[in-house]
């Protein structure tokens, strides 16, 4: 019996977001047979199982020649364990016999552990080369207790943790088994056919196909006859992480109608199999799919990371590439990904290459209207960046609205059209913040009346003496006023609550006076200024605020003539 995984795909996307897959051989020529040699050079039959120990040598579980063989980081392959003939023997390992191997791991110390499924048990095979019963009698059962006494059905993945711990995916049994470092068997999870969450034997699963183990110590299983991937903590607890609708995960290139978990014969390969890595990122590779999927679990998105779902058996990036039936995931030190191509009779290498971001973009965009009829005007904006000190100019489009690419940093938006009050504010482009930041300005048409509070003048605590920031903003209001010498200006002072009204009237009317100063500097005729001081008695927001205090501190230009 075995493992998963179909996956019903209307449109495929080329990338995982920020990389790309590169789909090439590895060992095997995609033809059926038995033969040591190096890469393409090398025949299997049926690869169902991988591991891969520190030194980055890989070891398959050539399921169809009943052996497990060994290649090199430099691809040579040869004969690890076993022979071509099915058995049961322990001893010297080119005297041992398997009888279907699949599921594999490395402990810490170098031992290679593997599940010999129609034998229900697990063998271990050591550094140098003896293959013994670890766990299991080689008779099918359920029983925990000592490892030499305890029994296996159908045990088809394993996975060991830091401690030299391991976790059977016992398929036959639904459960998850551990045998201690001290030859104890244990049901971990599970043990009877059903799907629930839970801790120990009180969770449900069925068909525990694959495992992979992440680097806090919780297990990623394939959760075959209930079509799920499931997650295991330490202590044993069990959650359903990914379900067959897929609920609570999105894909914005791929349409996915739902996983589906199958089970065939051992003969005929394994649905799939899971792989999580240091990022607690999942690839699924899906057998009956002929895809690797990618589950990028902080963002709830999946995709597909090679393949199209044709069967076949062509290299290439993304998409591109074939497989037939890839099933059983691993990794070796370099980063590269493995996986088993079961019916083409080879190991295909995965090389994942990280994209460099893109730089995202970023714009300033929004409207100018009227404020009497909020109708959108054509305007003129000039912004100024106060770290460079560069000016651009921009235009609004008839119906008062712009968009443009911006840099981040902060800036100055001076907003104007003839026969308007100017109108002015600093703004924030924050390279952590939204692409695209609003900005609307209202714009006053000149007339008796009409009043402009422009941002940005801010004075010195209890002083006239106003900051230098504001005098970018003063001498476009200079030229302007210059430009339309008819108009006369009031500069009006305004305070928040602050002291009595006695002091407020007095700062708020020398404030406004040194405003006065300063626009006479810059060569506007005194005959269109004067100024008045109102303290705090013409507040327009909330004194009980910061926020409201800091708008009511103003200085406002209000026209008396023209």
């Amino acid at each position: 019996m075995n493992k998963l995984f179909f996956l019903l795909i209307c449109h495929i996307s080329l990338f995982v977001y920020g990389q790309k897959a590169i789909v090439s051989y590895y060992v095997g020529s995609g033809f059926r047979g038995f033969k040591n040699g190096v890469g393409k050079e090398a025949l299997l039959n049926e690869p169902n199982g991988l591991a891969v120990d520190a030194q980055g040598n890989l070891y398959i579980a050539d399921q169809g020649n009943n052996c497990i063989r060994k290649v090199t980081p430099d691809g040579v392959v040869s004969v690890y364990a076993g022979s071509r003939t099915s058995g049961f023997k322990d001893g010297p390992a080119n005297e041992a016999r398997f009888n279907g191997p699949c599921g594999m791991t490395v402990d810490p110390k170098g031992n290679l552990y593997v599940c010999d499924y129609f034998n229900h048990c697990i063998r271990k095979i050591t550094p140098n080369g003896q293959v013994s019963t670890y766990a299991g009698l080689g008779l099918e059962g359920y029983k925990d207790g000592k490892a030499d006494q305890a029994m296996f059905k159908e045990p088809i993945a394993i996975a060991s943790d830091k401690q030299g711990n391991l976790y059977v995916g016992d398929f036959g049994n639904h459960a998850i088994r551990k045998i201690t470092t001290d030859g104890q068997v244990s049901t971990f999870v599970g043990g009877k056919k059903g799907f629930k969450d839970g801790t120990g034997e009180y969770a449900q699963i069925a068909g525990p196909a694959s495992i992979s183990m992440d680097k806090d110590g919780n297990m990623f299983i394939i959760d075959v006859y209930n079509s799920a991937i499931r997650k295991i903590t330490p202590s044993g607890y069990t959650t359903t992480v990914l379900s067959k609708d897929l609920k609570g995960f999105v894909d914005s290139t791929i349409v996915i109608g739902q996983l589906s978990f199958q089970s065939s014969g051992l003969s005929s390969g394994n649905g799939g199999g899971i792989l999580v890595d240091n990022d607690g990122d999942l690839y699924i590779a899906d057998g009956p799919g002929n895809v690797v999927l990618y589950v990028n679990m902080s963002t709830k998105v999946v995709k597909v990371l090679a393949g199209n779902g044709n069967p076949g058996l062509i290299d290439g990036e993304g998409f591109k590439a074939r497989f037939n039936q890839p099933i059983e995931l691993a990794k070796d030190p370099r980063g590269y990904i493995y996986v088993c191509d079961f019916n083409n009779h080879a190991i295909r290498k995965i090389e994942i290459i990280k994209e460099k971001p893109k730089e995202k973009q970023f714009y300033l965009a929004g409207m100018v209207t009227d404020i009497s009829n909020n109708k959108g005007i054509q305007a003129d904006l000039e912004i100024k960046d106060l770290t460079t000190q560069k000016n651009v100019k921009w235009n609004t489009n008839f119906e008062g609205r712009y968009k443009n690419p911006i840099q981040p940093g902060i800036y100055k938006v001076y907003v104007y059209k003839e026969g308007y009050l100017p109108f002015e504010k600093e703004i924030k482009i924050d390279k952590d913040g939204e692409e695209v930041v609003i900005f609307n300005a209202e714009l006053t048409k000149i007339s008796v009346g009409a009043k402009a509070v422009l941002g940005n003048i801010n004075f010195k605590p209890s002083s006239a003496e106003f900051d230098e920031s504001a005098k970018t903003l003063l001498d476009k209001v200079a030229e302007f006023l210059i430009k339309h010498p008819n108009i006369k200006v009031q500069v009006n002072g305004h305070t928040d609550k602050g002291q009595d009204q006695e002091y407020n009237i007095r700062l708020s009317t020398q404030r406004a006076m040194a405003i006065v100063n300063y626009l006479k500097a810059k060569g506007v005729n005194g005959n269109q200024l004067s100024f008045k001081g109102f303290g705090n008695a013409k507040p327009i927001a909330d004194n009980n605020t910061v926020e409201g205090r800091a708008l009511n501190r103003r200085i406002e230009f209000e026209i008396i003539g023209q």
